[in-house]
């Protein structure tokens, strides 16, 4: 990462250099500013959250008016763990955070 500024923030609100690393890289990768990797982190951290909670929505309503109740059980299981496995939650998590505590602006 070429903002040490940034670097240092964004150590100092939790994320470990793994972490800063993937964002080096994701940056790196789609050539846009780190700022913006961490923005899409952010959205994406939000719109799973919204998926999270209307699967998890389903599952409630399922658990209730089903008598088929487990095997919508196991297909939600899997789709809770392929969805952490496969998007980047934790950080994401921790991007939220820094980003509702401080603002976007923070790291500018």
């Amino acid at each position: 990462m070429n903002d040490a500024g940034l670097e240092s923030k964004l150590k100092e609100n939790g994320l470990t250099d793994k972490e800063i690393i993937f964002i080096d890289k994701c940056s790196g990768r789609e050539k846009t500013p780190p700022v913006e990797t961490i923005r899409q982190l952010y959205r994406i951290f939000f719109g799973m959250s919204v998926l999270l909670l209307l699967l998890t929505g389903i599952a409630v309503y399922e658990f209730f008016n089903s008598e088929d109740f487990v095997a919508f059980l196991v297909a939600y299981i899997i789709a809770v763990v392929l969805l952490f496995l496969f998007t980047p939650m934790w950080l994401g998590v921790k991007v939220f955070l820094m980003v509702r505590k401080h603002g976007i602006n923070y790291l500018l």
